[in-house]
């Protein structure tokens, strides 16, 4: 029920997030799961946005995460910070993980 609570916020912020932003365009969020009992780990992927790049994606992954430390303070315990350095693939949908 948690992570259901979690998953309903983090859609309305984004939501929020793309209107007070002037992003116009719907949300097609797909969000895929890697979570286990000890963590909560969600890939979420918004099909309706478009960037060029990966400094295009860290920009906005940037912006919204500024975005959550003011409207949405409890989701940043659950944002990685770090998907987007030098290490990091990018999750697609579909996609799983190496295991």
């Amino acid at each position: 029920m948690q992570r259901s609570i979690q998953l309903k916020s983090i859609i309305k912020t984004l939501i929020t997030f793309k209107i007070n932003n002037d992003i116009e365009c719907d949300t097609d969020l797909v969000v895929m799961s890697a979570s286990s009992d000890s963590k909560i780990s969600l890939h979420m992927v918004d099909r309706e946005v478009t960037l060029a790049n990966k400094d295009d994606c860290k920009a906005y992954h940037d912006t919204f995460r500024d975005y959550l430390k003011e409207d949405t303070p409890e989701l940043m315990m659950i944002m990685d910070n770090a998907v987007y350095d030098s290490d990091r693939n990018f999750r697609m949908v579909n996609q799983s993980k190496w295991a």
